[in-house]
């Protein structure tokens, strides 16, 4: 291929550099990328901004958004759009890579710009991705008359991108034709530029000039600081020693990066934009908001400026109403309060032992959907990650846009300066927009040979347990013993498959598998080492615990295979277990940085249960251990689990020799467990799924065991997920939905059915749950044609439905409007089950969903009318609190302006809500989660999920996703 390439698709602006690999000497050049400045204007940029604007109907002339390669694009991306977005904020797309990576939305799902007006067609965060890669590849094709596809392409990610956004990433190149690229780590790629600047010399190329001119000698550490519009990325270099004194090169190798950090430019001009809000006099809606935080964002840059001689800005946004000046909003910023803001705000000056502030109770500063970091303080964060990895570098490259004025650079050094006693030596940046595209690209000719190459050598060797004979030769492990192989050693590199010598395992197929990984930072065994150690020895990680599917069965089939071990250059290690009988192929991936960061972190013990074996007998039946048990709670023992395990044989095995009745099922767990069943911890209730899936189907010899079956498992699975395994046991038991209930004209069967549904709703996937809605809709709705041969359910029944229907957070917002209208009306016409009709009304309007994704929810302006009717209601009756808990569910702040409700509405709501409670400390508490963004306690967690928790979990985080307890995330 001719010509390397390398690409930042940036969260604020994107880059292009490339290469021209058959012209000597080697030269960096930046793509001047043609786009729209101006309506009809298309000139040349070094940057691409990263805005995407969607023009309305009369928003731009015909033919105005016209370019060289597209006279009719849908929308507009670059400078034009940044603009056109400031005058018309409720059309524009920013910070599409920050919601890459956002775990609690669909980021394949059209839903940006966020809070966009319904006639507003949305963009995904994966589209509008792939706009940019595709603006970028156009842009190539013009200049150089390549396609961009037939090129050695680097498209850099942040170093602290999970391998979710990594992969998404990749598929928003697929999306526009670019099938083969390469990722790279932004710091690294921020580093390869700065190496390019000092080892490639003017008419020289990289290796031709002799050794480069570099300020190391061996044996420095080197932080790469890179902040820029969405996210700060820590990373450290280890310089290697003696390579200068003994006249060879220098050998550079990534060590560590930092946890993913949603922080960064977009935080601060969110911090001074609330400021300038405050002083504006009243809170402002979403789209003029939006409009504030580009023109904070703009006074920002420019008085942050090396450049800048003036010492305030002037803030204008078009408004209206009260405080309008010439049809706008005004305001002004000094230089003085944006230090202010940005310094002691986000880089005060802190100990080295401090650490971020988490809360789990709290906010952190988030708009607009985003999770931004909790704790604003970067150097909070930094100081903390340096303390983790017991480092105090010599060296720090800055890089980003934020990292572009002075005063935030002479902070941090000041702040390393005092935790180390030493001044870092600053490496020179002088083009930080641009340095980690041109790193991108020069990281080509590094793979080459032809630069040089920044290793990415482990500094661990990492082993997986398994089961075999002692490495020794004797006949029996000792008690505290177990058997690892070593499946990369310290310091190797990454390269391709490489089959572990010597070494033939088993495994269980279609059952639980766990495979638990472990590491040593000074063992200097190698790859296909069996070893034999101690507990202590090595460190533990968290494990993968799985289900690998055998295609010929269904049933548990046993297999012979080989283990293929990768060390990828994105900090994971790929396992492959190969069965050389069938060619059938599973791979299994240990992220190696978040595991290493969950270690160091303390993260809660493996979950029991046998993996990978080898060369012997075992089992995998994936039983979930009780080191995750609550705190406070003691764990049940094994002699218990078994005994619990038999009372379920006894109860569904036709021909069982001491059969029990289904009343007397739970007296009898309690008995064999010793204690009540609201003690049962989540692990022990995950390993009761087992016995009842084996048992499915004698489930039917009786109405009765049919009930009590149903009811057992929505009980153990409940709420279908927070624990590793929990998709593979929900789509096992989603099975039954399909083949229906065996007595399916019993009350006691239907309303087990329902209840089990609900139970186990966050479990199940987007079509599951739209699946049960189109079950249950017709039964309420009038726009669903009723089959004539559908029987109205029981009172009893239809509560349950409802119930069901409500618990099910992924189906579409309008067909949770639909609902709520139904129950809205019933609760306005008092009808009976109040009570629980306000339940399901506040769980369908829910401005804070317990685990669905955030787009799902009701929009704010069809929940602002419900709560409007809500406080016409009589809150006075016996429902009235019922009545007063959905209200505050609907009206909930959650910190997203575009979710929560207008504040003088909230307000109104928080003071009916100190009415009817009166200075309770319940009312006191309703009132603040109407008026602030908080997470759950743990009973208002089971008022809104209708049910008893298990032991050991928590449904919410301010983003409803699963937390244990102990507070490692849920798998």
């Amino acid at each position: 291929m001719r010509f390397a390439v390398g690409i930042d698709l940036g969260t604020t602006n994107s880059a292009l550099a490339w290469i021209d690999l058959e012209a000597r000497p080697r030269r960096l050049q930046v793509l001047e990328i043609p786009q729209l400045v101006a309506p009809g204007d298309v000139s040349r940029r070094p940057t691409l901004p990263s805005f995407l604007y969607l023009p309305g109907e009369h928003d731009l002339a015909q033919g105005a958004i016209a370019l060289p390669w597209d006279g009719s694009p849908r929308d507009v991306v670059g400078e034009l759009a940044r603009s056109q977005g400031a005058l018309v904020p409720g059309r524009l797309v920013a910070s599409a890579k920050s919601w890459l990576c956002h775990p609690a939305v669909d980021r394949r799902a059209a839903i940006l710009p966020w809070a966009a007006s319904p006639e507003v067609e949305r963009r995904s965060p994966l589209e509008v991705s792939a706009r940019y890669l595709g603006h970028l590849a156009a842009a190539f094709l013009a200049e150089t008359g390549v396609p961009l596809a037939e090129t050695e392409l680097v498209v850099t990610v942040p170093a602290s991108f999970d391998e979710v956004a990594r992969e998404l990433t990749v598929e928003a190149a697929a999306r526009v034709g670019l099938e083969k690229l390469t990722l790279l780590e932004e710091p690294q790629a921020a580093f390869y530029s700065w190496l390019a600047d000092h080892g490639m010399g003017p008419g020289t190329g990289p290796g031709e000039a002799g050794r480069p001119d570099l300020p190391f000698t061996g044996g420095e550490t080197l932080l790469v600081c890179d902040i820029g519009g969405g996210t700060t990325d820590f990373t450290l270099i280890r310089i290697a020693a003696g390579a200068a004194a003994e006249g060879g090169a220098l050998g550079f190798e990534r060590t560590a990066v930092g946890d993913h950090l949603l922080l960064g430019g977009d935080n601060m001009d969110l911090a001074l934009a609330r400021r300038v809000e405050k002083r504006l006099g009243g809170k402002l809606d979403v789209a003029r908001f939006q409009a504030l935080v580009q023109a904070c964002r703009l006074a920002k840059e420019r008085l942050l400026a090396v450049a800048e001689a003036r010492e305030t800005w002037k803030i204008n946004v078009a408004g209206r109403g009260r405080g309008v000046v010439g049809g706008s909003l005004q305001a002004e910023l000094s230089r003085q309060e944006i230090e202010e803001v940005v310094l002691e705000g986000f880089f005060p000056l802190v100990p080295a032992d401090a650490a971020p502030a988490v809360d789990r109770r709290a906010a952190g500063l988030r708009e607009f959907g985003l999770p931004y970091a909790q704790d604003a303080a970067v150097t909070r964060h930094l100081a903390a990650f340096l303390r983790r990895h017991e480092a105090r570098p010599e060296a720090i490259l800055f890089n980003g846009g934020v990292l572009t004025a002075p005063a935030i650079r002479e902070r941090l050094v000041a702040a390393m300066r005092s935790w180390s006693g030493r001044e870092p030596v600053v490496l020179e940046n002088d083009v930080p927009h641009l340095a980690v595209a041109r790193g991108a690209a020069y990281a080509v000719l590094a793979r080459r040979g032809e630069g040089i190459r920044i290793t990415g050598g482990a500094a661990r060797a990492y082993y997986v347990e398994v089961e075999a004979p002692p490495a020794d030769g004797s006949t029996a492990l000792a008690p505290d013993t177990l058997v690892a192989l070593c499946v990369s050693g310290r310091g190797e590199e990454e390269g391709g498959d490489v089959e572990v010598p010597g070494r033939e395992f088993e495994l269980i197929t279609n059952r639980p598998v766990r495979f638990r990984l472990l590491s040593s930072s000074d063992r200097n065994d190698r790859r296909g080492d069996l070893v034999t150690v101690r507990p202590g020895e090595l460190a533990e990680l968290p494990p993968i615990v799985t289900v690998l599917r055998f295609p010929r069965s269904s049933q548990d089939v046993t297999l012979g295979v080989r283990l293929h071990v990768q060390r990828t250059e994105l900090g994971t290690i790929d396992l492959k277990l190969v069965a050389p009988a069938s060619g059938t192929r599973w791979k299994l991936a240990f992220d190696l940085r978040a595991a290493e960061e969950a270690r160091a972190a303390g993260a809660a013990g493996a979950v029991s249960g046998d993996g990978v074996r080898g060369d012997g007998a075992g089992r995998g039946d994936g039983a979930a251990g009780e080191s995750g048990a609550a705190p406070g709670h003691e764990a049940v023992g094994e002699a218990a689990r078994e005994a619990a395990v038999e009372v379920v044989r006894r109860l569904f095995q036709k021909d069982h020799a001491r059969p029990i009745e289904p009343a007397q099922a739970m007296k009898e767990l309690a008995a064999a467990i010793g204690r009540e069943r609201g003690e049962w911890p989540i692990t022990l209730l995950r390993a009761l799924w087992e016995p009842l899936r084996d048992l499915r189907g004698q489930r039917g010899r009786t109405a009765e065991h049919e009930a009590r079956w149903l009811n057992l498992v929505g009980y153990v699975l409940r709420p279908g997920y927070g624990v590793a395994l929990d998709d593979w046991r929900v789509k096992e038991a989603w099975r039954l939905f399909n083949a229906g209930m065996v007595h399916d004209k019993d009350n006691r069967v239907r309303l087990e059915w329902w209840i089990l549904w609900r139970r186990v709703s966050g479990g199940l996937v987007r079509t599951m749950q739209d699946e049960l809605y189109k079950r249950i809709a017709p039964h309420f709705l009038a726009d669903f044609k009723k089959k004539g041969d559908r029987k109205d359910p029981s009172p009893q029944e239809a509560a349950e439905m409802w119930r069901t229907m409500a618990s099910l957070e992924r189906i579409a917002w309008n067909e949770k409007w639909k609902l709520g209208e139904v129950l809205l009306g019933r609760l306005e016409k008092k009808q009976k089950e109040a009570a629980q009709a306000a339940w399901a009304l506040g769980r369908l309007g829910a401005r804070v969903p317990l685990y669905g994704p955030i787009e799902n929810v009701v929009s704010r302006h069809k929940a602002e009318k419900w709560v409007e009717r809500l406080l016409k209601l009589d809150w006075n009756d016996p429902a009235g609190k019922d009545i007063a808990f959905a209200t505050a569910e609907i009206a909930r702040a959650s910190g997203d302006r575009g979710r929560d409700l207008d504040e003088s509405l909230r307000q109104r709501v928080a003071a009916r809500l100190g009415q009817v409670y009166g200075q309770t400390p319940e009312g006191a508490r309703l009132s603040r989660l109407v008026l602030e963004p908080l997470a759950f306690e743990a009973r208002e967690e089971r008022a809104a999920f209708g049910d008893a928790l298990p032991i050991g979990l928590r449904l919410t985080t301010l983003e409803g996703r699963a937390v244990e307890e102990a507070g490692a995330p849920a798998p």
